[in-house]
């Protein structure tokens, strides 16, 4: 078997949501990717200080909207690891055991390509993984500025994927659970289930 190609989804995942399985299934069907890794973080550089879902919950809901594709897999590599989740040590931690089976490609949102100057070590992150923006429709026309701001910067390693807009954060998905409101449309059903078992986000 050739080399093949895996995508790596991280967050919060605090819950997972409908979202986030909408940008995997894009980027599998449009960067050609075999399989994706969901990494749930332990602590998150840019909301450090804020508090989450315990990681044995976030990881359990990531599973179980795994599940849905066999071509979805979950990695506890940063929970295990504990600290600030920085993406070159992930990176790094992958690089070293897979890259001879598959080229990498970090999946991230338009949002976050624009701050990626600011990320932690992103050079040499850049080195191991092609990064791989979900370029919302209302962000198209924002693509190549931001593109020609971060080559001058020296950080080339990046392409855009066109993916659907979906309103959907993780933010509201805990707002509406705390005030009792629906919210079986935006996560897939057995983290619904798995929300309302554990009892979170009522407090």
């Amino acid at each position: 078997m050739g080399r093949q190609r895996l995508g790596i989804l991280g967050g919060t995942f605090d819950p997972i949501h409908n979202g986030h399985l909408m940008i995997a299934r894009a980027m599998l069907d449009k960067l050609g990717l075999d399989r994706i890794l969901f990494i749930p973080d332990y602590i998150p550089p840019h909301k450090r200080g804020w508090h989450c879902s315990p990681s044995a919950d976030r990881l359990a809901m990531t599973i179980l909207a795994a599940a849905e594709d066999p071509r979805y897999t979950v990695s506890p590599m940063e929970l295990d690891r504990g600290g600030v989740s920085y993406t070159c040590d992930t990176l790094r931690q992958l690089y070293r055991k897979w890259h001879r089976f598959y080229d990498l490609y970090f999946i991230i949102g338009a949002d976050s390509a624009e701050q990626l100057p600011t990320w932690h070590h992103i050079r040499e992150a850049m080195t191991y993984a092609t990064f791989a923006a979900a370029a919302r429709p209302g962000f198209a026309p924002h693509k190549e500025k931001v593109s020609e701001e971060l080559a001058r910067q020296g950080l080339r390693n990046l392409v855009w994927v066109e993916t659907p807009e979906l309103d959907i954060s993780s933010t509201a998905i805990r707002e509406r659970i705390r005030k009792g409101e629906p919210v079986d449309t935006m996560i897939p059903k057995a983290v619904a289930e798995y929300i309302e078992q554990r009892d979170l986000y009522r407090q």
